[in-house]
């Protein structure tokens, strides 16, 4: 047994307030876990026409005690409902029971209080105050009291900003406030409450902070502690996750909210919420009545106060709380919803009256006068009502926040043992707040409203006919994408690329309503599908995503397969759910590599998009499928039009070649001979498997509402998700940061030639509209397949000099902290000149460096660099030493389709970018996401620069020096 078990052991237990919601998970608590303790004797009175014992009985069959009703059937012969009232001397009760507690009880929990913020102030005197001198009186008559608490509230004191664990002054004393009630009795007169109550906001905190006086003068000399707790919420864990009893406070809010009858509450998301598990606080109001017992109290010392708050360990703000909240209404929707759940959250008084008139009182009275005329009794404008008046009640503290000091919950926690930390938690650090929101809003969804746990999916359809409902009512302000991708599930290949990470957020980012997203991920360097998912998950890309929707992974499904296998290397069952579930498909697996082996490129280039189209075929539901090709899979042309050409193999003829090239025993020299002799002016494998995989949706996909998407170089993002986002490093942009780097001091490109460069985040955006576009538009039979040509060149053009010039100038302006080198660069569009470059200026001082590492004992690595970097700017020459022109009139037109809110959700017109901002961001993002430079360097990193700077101007002068001394020999 731990500690605390053993303390509670043989304890009799006397608790008021017993059947409230704290005193149901404290009775319980005490029952589950301390097995061994006593007996628990329950303050109640008859209520509402039942008895003490029909009130016990209900008490008993509450849900409360299930879990415990399973463990421990016999609990409830521990458990003594004692009749009395704390508002009446000794507690009403009668000369047998009051014997009987001062004989055995030796802890006592005093829960009882009115928690009516508009309690009448006699009422809130006679239960809030009186009841505590009651209490005390009795643990004083009591024989073996070891432990007293009194439960109050974090807000007793909330008057003042700064709260402490520590007794302050009482707006008045015990005696006074009793004078002014019987005053006020005889004269008959209510009074003016705000000159009674002064600065406290309602009669519940005015009479906590009184009733903590009176603890504190008659209680100074007992074991006696005052545990206030903040805003207590539905259980986090146990007995229940999620439970609560009833609609008040925080849950009564989200309950409203979420069952779409209110829609504008007055809080100030700015502001912190102190929210507080309710196992938790009784977890840690059982540990502090332990505390207590266990140490010796000295004479008129002050009463011990313990705060047990979220804020100084583990604080949430109004607007994440919102957020998550939000978010678990769209997935763990109310069925009895009588509205869409949506609102807005205000701390202007006047906006809130304003909405509050409009969205909640309007639609109320429409709602009663529709139920009038059916002959049904109206309701909605009466509970409207009382739900603004609770609100109003609640802008104290919805408003505004408080520091509290909570030192000595947090010292209770550290002297705990193991044991006692995983029997009784509640240390607000181990309160995952995604996690908890998810529990408290099934809890509001099962225990206050009555849901039934297997109607989550009727309930989500009925939240989805009531979304769409109030689109329809919107439509003119609505997107049309986001209606449309709403509860559809997608299938993407090629998910965990560069190009389908950002894809993936943003269809989780801003198609809110999208069903689910199936990712088609194979094994990987000894990796399962399950653990590269994992590690998808944690990337970068989904930082802001994480932030507004926490839950946004419940909706990507990993689903393991291969796109070079048959049937993509799908097992029966992910198969059939694919086919009977998904209405979009985009396909973007592919090999970027230039130099990939045919017999390697074609099964992943070619055959993956007829694997693709199989599926697709077999697709029940299937409303569009892109295919992402390049826009130069036919750059053997200078002028590429919006359309398909003819392939320069054909599907089987591909096929046939990769199988000879696997079957027949060719050297590397001999294969790469024949693929020289294959391409037939292509640049490399990439380009050219791409022409054919073109050429496979022309084939077998000419009934299928299916298109291709063409980007050009597709770089950094420009906005979306953040500012300079980029994955992975290879191509263009990689040459790009390792010129930054200062590794990089060649250029192969010609510096007038046009380069086309395209946002990644915008080249998502112009593919989820085009999968639209093509799923909107009706398509004649045998129509041509749809093609977008997504480049800058027409809108929005560069050249390769511009864009060196000015990320070099940024880059020189911020330097990286991960320099090497100083930053210099000559250009060439001769391949001679090329190799004399590479050869003097990156392998010449790779082979000195190697050289001193190898003599310093590290290994070796800058030769790798130099020719890694020789053979990228040879590679993509290419492209950058000739020019297209790409027509892009379908995407423009594309462009000028959507309506205003779908370009400021999708924007993808390249007028829009501007260069000299997108390069700086570009810089920002190499540094960040590549070489993942941590921030608040930047004058180290200067200081960097300007040696190296130093460095290399000794360095040329020495050159300089020496090249003269040799012309000077040679001539003179």
């Amino acid at each position: 047994m731990s500690q605390i078990q053993q303390f509670y052991a043989g304890q009799n237990v006397f608790i008021t307030g017993g059947t409230g919601f704290l005193g149901k998970i404290l009775t319980e608590k005490l029952l589950q876990s301390c097995r061994d303790i006593g007996t628990i004797y329950i303050l109640m009175r008859p209520k509402k026409g039942n008895s003490v014992q029909e009130r016990f009985e209900a008490f008993l069959g509450d849900t409360v005690f299930d879990v415990l009703r399973n463990d421990y059937p016999e609990f409830s012969k521990k458990i003594v409902g004692v009749e009395g009232d704390t508002a009446q001397n000794k507690l009403g009760l009668s000369e047998t029971d009051y014997a009987r507690l001062v004989e055995e009880v030796s802890v006592i929990f005093h829960l009882a209080a009115t928690v009516r913020f508009t309690e009448p102030l006699e009422k809130a005197v006679a239960i809030n105050v009186n009841s505590v001198k009651h209490v005390i009186d009795i643990a004083r008559a009591c024989k073996n009291l070891k432990a007293g608490i009194h439960v109050s509230t974090a807000f007793s004191h909330c008057v003042r900003k700064s709260i402490n664990e520590e007794l302050y002054p009482p707006p008045m004393s015990h005696e006074e406030i009793n004078m002014l009630v019987e005053m006020l009795k005889r004269i008959e007169a209510p009074g003016n409450l705000t000159e009674i109550t002064g600065e406290w906001p309602n009669t519940y905190c005015f009479t906590k902070a009184i009733a903590e006086g009176v603890v504190a003068n008659y209680a100074t000399d007992l074991p006696f502690a005052i545990f206030r707790p903040s805003i207590v919420t539905g259980a986090y864990k146990t007995p229940i996750p999620g439970w609560v009893s009833s609609p008040i406070g925080i849950s009564g809010m989200i309950c409203v909210c979420g069952l779409g009858i209110i829609h504008a509450v007055l809080i100030d998301t700015s502001t912190r919420l102190e929210v507080v598990p309710v196992d938790y606080v009784c977890n840690a109001l059982i540990a502090s009545a332990w505390k207590i017992a266990m140490t010796e109290k000295r004479s008129r010392e002050d009463v011990p106060v313990y705060n047990y708050v979220s804020g100084n360990e583990n604080p949430i703000t109004w607007k994440d709380f919102d957020n998550k909240v939000r978010a678990v209404a769209k997935t763990h929707p109310f069925e009895q919803a009588v509205y869409y759940p949506s609102g807005y959250a205000t701390k202007s008084r006047f906006l809130y009256t304003t909405l509050h008139f409009f969205l909640n009182l309007l639609p109320a009275v429409m709602i009663d006068v529709v139920l009038r005329l059916k002959g049904q009794q109206p309701r909605m404008y009466k509970l409207v009502g009382q739900i603004y008046e609770a609100f109003n009640a609640l802008e104290y503290f919805t408003t505004q926040q408080w520091d509290f000091d909570n030192q000595k919950i947090q010292a209770l926690w550290e002297q705990l043992g193991s044991e006692d930390k995983s029997i009784f938690p509640f240390s607000m650090q181990t309160v995952v707040w995604d996690e908890y929101v998810i529990n408290m809003s099934k809890g509001i969804r099962k225990f206050i409203i009555g849901d039934s746990d297997g109607n989550e999916e009727r309930a989500r359809r009925r939240q989805r006919r009531r979304k769409e409902l109030l689109r329809y009512r919107n439509r003119r302000n609505m997107s049309e994408i986001r209606q449309f991708y709403a509860g559809r599930n997608i299938f993407i290949t090629g998910g965990t690329g560069f190009l389908g990470k950002a894809l993936v957020e943003k269809l989780l980012r801003s198609c809110e309503g999208i069903g689910t997203v199936y990712l088609l991920v194979r094994e990987k360097k000894g990796k399962t599908t399950q653990e590269r998912m994992d590690s998808l998950l944690l990337e970068p890309v989904f930082d802001v995503l994480r932030t507004s929707s926490p839950d946004f992974s419940k909706k990507l499904v990993p689903v393991a397969g291969d796109v070079a296998s048959e049937g993509l290397g799908l097992s029966a069952e992910d198969r059939e759910r694919i086919v009977d579930e998904v209405s979009v498909i985009f396909h973007a697996a592919a090999t970027v590599r230039f130099t990939e082996r045919l017999d390697k490129a074609i099964p992943l280039n070619v055959n993956g998009v007829k694997y693709v189209l199989d599926i697709a075929k077999a697709c029940k539901n299937l409303a569009v499928g892109v295919h992402l090709s390049t826009a130069f899979s036919n750059c053997v042309l200078s002028s590429i039009d919006e359309k398909l050409y003819v392939p320069p193999l054909s599907y089987r003829e591909a096929n046939d070649l990769c199988e000879s090239l696997k079957n027949t025993e060719m050297s590397e020299g001999d294969v790469e001979s024949v693929t020289k002799s294959v391409l037939k002016g292509w640049p490399n494998t990439y380009t050219f498997t791409k022409a054919i995989g073109e050429g496979v949706v022309a084939e077998f996909a000419g009934e299928l509402p299916f298109a291709v998407f063409r980007p050009s170089i597709v770089i950094n993002s420009y906005e979306e998700p953040m500012p300079g986002w980029v994955s992975g490093i290879a191509g263009f942009p990689a040459i790009i940061c390792a010129s930054g780097l200062g590794l990089n001091h060649i250029g192969f490109y010609d510096s007038n030639v046009r380069i086309d460069l395209v946002p990644v985040d915008y080249v998502c955006n112009a593919l989820i509209s085009s999968a639209w576009e093509t799923a909107v538009t009706k398509k004649r039979h045998h129509e041509n397949i749809p093609v977008y040509n997504y480049a800058n060149g027409n809108e929005k053009p560069i050249t390769c000099g511009q864009c060196v010039r000015d990320f070099q100038r940024y880059s020189n302006e911020n330097p990286s902290l991960r320099l090497v080198y100083y930053p210099f660069f000559f250009v060439t569009t001769s391949r001679f000149v090329l190799s004399l470059l590479q050869f003097f200026l990156h392998t010449l001082p790779a082979f000195v460096i190697d050289g001193v590492a190898r003599l310093l004992g590290k290994q070796p690595r800058m030769q790798k660099v130099a020719t890694l970097l020789g053979n990228a700017w040879i590679t993509i020459g290419y492209f950058t030493t000739k020019e297209w022109d790409f027509e892009t009139h379908r995407v423009r037109s594309l462009w000028q389709r959507i309506g205003p809110t779908d370009k400021k959700e999708f924007p993808f017109s390249m007028q829009e970018v501007d260069w000299e901002k997108y390069f700086i961001r570009m810089a920002g993002g190499f540094k960040k996401y590549l070489v993942n430079e941590p921030p608040g360097n930047e004058d180290k990193a200067k200081r960097r620069y300007i040696y190296f700077y130093i460095v290399h101007s000794i360095v040329r002068l020495a050159l300089y020096s020496f090249a003269l001394w040799l012309v000077w020999k040679i001539f003179w």
